[in-house]
């Protein structure tokens, strides 16, 4: 039975809150998973995306927040996220606060968050702060720390905040540790969870039930198309091996598409974009393919990652952030000290061509999610004991 004398109020100024449109899934299974467990659930975001949340018994009320479009300059958007988001979604917390009798505020991230602060020490209610990981991280000098604090100043203060409890997922950035410097508030520490399809599909299943049109065999990465999730260096890598003209899926979309799109035609690459797909199309996309591609900067322990793992799929990616923590080089995946498009081509070649050496990864891949990973619905169970809500 749903709890009836909570009444939580999430906060966040996040583009895109999962559900089965888009492939951010944190946010999504978490106010879905709310929804259900408690009868007084209410909303605060900026993304049209959450408007969906009206139509669940649950939740009381959802407010939108209307912003011009500011995806094509990035210094407007740097200024529309940092303040005046966070000040218009203060006041929005505040009245919301004050109209429903809310009872713990949930900022999610670090707008979110740094919202919540504010509006729960006027109202003096409890606050929880969500951090999906970070981009925070110590720099060789002076002058590179000095301007990561102005570029990332929102997120020191959102880490600073005490809170009554956070949540912090453990998406190899080493999030906890940044948290635990800045920060004395009690936290839990933990990785996403992973839901399988109902209905596992294979290809041929997946074309004639979807407008996609994926080769028989191929190998695959997704991610939101975004620079600085290095969605090139797939390409890259596949282009260095172009003669075994390897077939490229990519799911997920976002702004750096087209850019993309036309890096691939420059070097003549058989490249497959799905645009956003559910969270159950993306694990079939995924579990189908023969590896899995992440070469992200921060970290590659993302949702993507664990459902290749979860699924059996190779996996070939960098060892940095906490990625070693999950990914075993030659036992459940590849692990490169630092991507070349060289190193990571020779460890393709190898595993697409040795059906050996592809399988005893693949079963390593599998034993490991089968020990250590959880469900959603018991990742929030464990977050909600916790919170003691």
């Amino acid at each position: 039975m749903p709890s009836s004398d909570k009444r939580i109020l999430f906060v966040s100024a996040l583009d895109l809150w999962g559900g089965d449109a888009k492939p951010l899934r944190a946010p999504g299974k978490t106010i879905d998973f709310y929804a259900e467990n408690f009868d007084n659930v209410h909303i605060l975001g900026i993304s049209e995306n959450i408007k969906k949340y009206k139509n669940y018994k649950n939740v009381r009320s959802v407010c939108v927040l209307k912003f011009l479009d500011y995806r094509k300059s990035q210094l407007l958007r740097y200024f529309l996220l940092n303040f005046v988001s966070v000040f218009l979604l203060t006041g929005y917390c505040l009245h919301l606060c004050r109209k429903h009798r809310i009872t713990h505020v949930y900022g999610y991230e670090v707008h979110g968050t740094v919202a919540s602060y504010l509006a729960s020490r006027v109202m003096r209610i409890p606050l929880i702060s969500r951090f999906q990981g970070t981009v925070l991280k110590r720099q060789n000098n002076r002058l590179k720390q000095l301007f990561h604090y102005v570029v990332y100043f929102i997120h020191y203060i959102a880490f600073s905040l005490p809170c009554e409890k956070a949540v912090i997922t453990d998406d190899g950035t080493f999030a906890d540790v940044v948290f635990q410097r800045f920060n004395s508030s009690s936290y839990i520490f933990l990785r996403n969870g992973i839901n399988r399809p109902q209905y596992p599909k294979n290809v041929l299943e997946i074309n004639n039930s979807t407008e996609l049109e994926l080769p028989s065999s191929y190998v695959c990465c997704s991610s939101r198309l975004v620079r600085w999730k290095k969605v090139d260096r797939v390409l890259l890598t596949l282009k260095n091996i172009s003669e075994m003209n390897i077939p490229l899926v990519i799911v997920g979309g976002g702004p750096d598409r087209e850019r993309l799109s036309n890096m691939a035609d420059e070097l003549g690459l058989n490249v497959y974009f799905t645009g956003h797909v559910s969270q159950e199309l993306s694990y079939n996309i995924i579990a189908n393919s023969l590896v899995f591609l992440s070469f992200y900067d921060l970290s590659n322990l993302g949702n993507p990652v664990l459902e290749a793992i979860d699924s059996g799929v190779p996996i070939i990616t960098i060892n940095n952030g906490n990625t070693s923590s999950v990914i075993q080089n030659g036992i459940n995946g590849i692990l490169l000290n630092s991507w070349t498009a060289g190193g990571a081509s020779t460890e393709l070649v190898r595993l697409v061509t040795d059906r050996s050496h592809h399988q005893v990864i693949a079963n390593g891949a599998r034993k490991f999610a089968g020990e250590y990973f959880m469900t959603w619905s018991k990742r929030l169970k464990s977050e909600i004991s916790f919170l003691k809500l």
